[in-house]
């Protein structure tokens, strides 16, 4: 597996456009340096990975440029060696409960994720199924779970979440398992669950990058992107620029070995293309879309490619603001909300302008979790279960709000 000695992680506040205009180009022209959070306005942190062969260079040229420049992580291997620790709990005896229960102290290799989807399908078959939308280019499945009561009903509003569609952002495939573990487990006791599970089905993909997932447990931590050879001598695609709604434009790479290369052609990736016919072979019941990432704390909705405003823009907001006022009330956590372009950046060709654009769903949204930075993709394993926790009492605020509108 790599290692990262002596790689370090600098933030970055950008006081000026041509600051922001020389980070946008060190972004699409320095691949050594790996952009956490890339550049998006005057005044927002970058987040930036340096290699130790270029830490003095960049040291020397940062802090001439920029005044406000700090160090996040000073060396990242000890983070990482952190990460890869086995982390112990109290108990010696694992009953089948317990399995699933220490399911989170952790976070898991693709097999564990999926063998979990299984077990609490056995466990709850009346409110559960399991099926692949479909086969990554490696040939691994797409495994979905389906939650809801009387699922041979096909007229039931879906509520659609995929997860993991970048591979290193790994808090993000815990927290919608996490959801997926509080809907099955609450229902019949909690009345806000039994009475969601009753009006919705919920779709839960918490793997969408099944090969970069894998990867970046065998071989690279902070690898992105897919893995199919783009025949450039670089892999993979980044999946969250390859959906075919205005596939191409701002903030999507052309470079096929740019961490945000937009791919051959709209849906090239198997994963993405697999998803959206998937989506779409639904029809109109999907009513909400969530693709789940880190880091940053964001609740964003489209549009994605542009700074203009969606029509539904109130009712996204108003709806996610819901969702994040729910969110904050046990760990405080707070969130941003807005449309992807005017918080972060624009980025074309990704998932909820997709969903928002070209499946007709009018709630898609792209939920950035923990945390804003001070760990960034290696999220600490005890920030799991708190994360999945609040994380779990948003998406239960948005849908009682959206059950309103059916």
């Amino acid at each position: 597996i790599d290692h990262y000695d002596g790689y370090s992680v600098v933030r970055l506040v950008p006081t000026t456009e041509s600051q922001l205009r020389y980070l946008r180009q060190l972004e699409e022209n320095v691949l050594e340096l790996d952009f956490w959070r890339g550049p998006s306005y005057v005044g927002r942190p970058v987040d930036v990975m340096i290699p130790p062969q270029l830490n003095q260079t960049f040291d020397r040229i940062f802090s001439k440029r920029f005044s406000q420049k700090s160090i996040i992580i000073n060396d990242l291997e000890k983070v990482f060696e952190e990460e890869r620790k086995p982390y112990h709990s109290l108990s010696n005896i694992d009953t089948a409960a317990d399995v699933v229960d220490k399911h989170f102290d952790d976070y898991q290799r693709l097999a564990k994720i999926h063998a979990f989807l299984d077990a609490i399908t056995a466990q709850y078959p009346n409110i559960a199924g399991v099926e692949s939308v479909g086969l990554s280019h490696e040939e691994r499945d797409l495994k979905l779970i389906r939650i809801g009561v009387g699922q041979q009903n096909k007229n039931k509003p879906i509520i659609f979440m995929e997860a993991g569609i970048h591979a290193r952002e790994w808090i993000s495939p815990a927290t919608v398992q996490f959801f997926a573990q509080e809907l099955v487990q609450k229902y019949g006791t909690d009345s806000d669950v039994t009475d969601l599970l009753e009006t919705f089905d919920f779709y839960i993909l918490p793997v969408l990058n099944v090969d970069g997932y894998e990867y970046t447990h065998t071989n690279s931590r902070l690898w992105r992107k897919t893995r199919q050879p783009s025949g450039s001598g670089c892999y993979g695609a980044d999946p969250n620029r390859n959906f075919g709604y205005k596939w191409g434009g701002e903030g999507a790479s052309t470079n096929p070995c740019s961490d945000t290369y937009r791919g051959s052609k709209a849906f090239s990736e198997p994963e993405t293309k697999a998803v959206s016919d998937y989506v779409l072979s639904l029809g109109t019941k999907v009513r909400a879309y969530f693709a789940v990432h880190s880091y940053g704390q964001y609740w964003l909705y489209p549009w994605g490619y542009t700074s203009a405003l969606t029509k539904d823009d109130k009712d996204l907001n108003r709806l996610g603001n819901i969702a994040i006022a729910e969110l904050a009330k046990k760990y405080k956590t707070k969130y941003t909300i807005g449309t992807s372009t005017n918080v972060l950046y624009a980025a074309a060709g990704g998932a909820d302008d997709w969903a928002y654009g070209s499946g007709n769903i009018k709630y898609a949204y792209t939920v950035e979790l923990r945390d804003k930075g001070t760990y960034g993709f290696s999220l600490p394993k005890a920030q799991i279960r708190p994360t999945g926790e609040e994380t779990s009492s948003a998406f239960i605020a948005f849908a009682k709000e959206l059950k309103k509108e059916l």
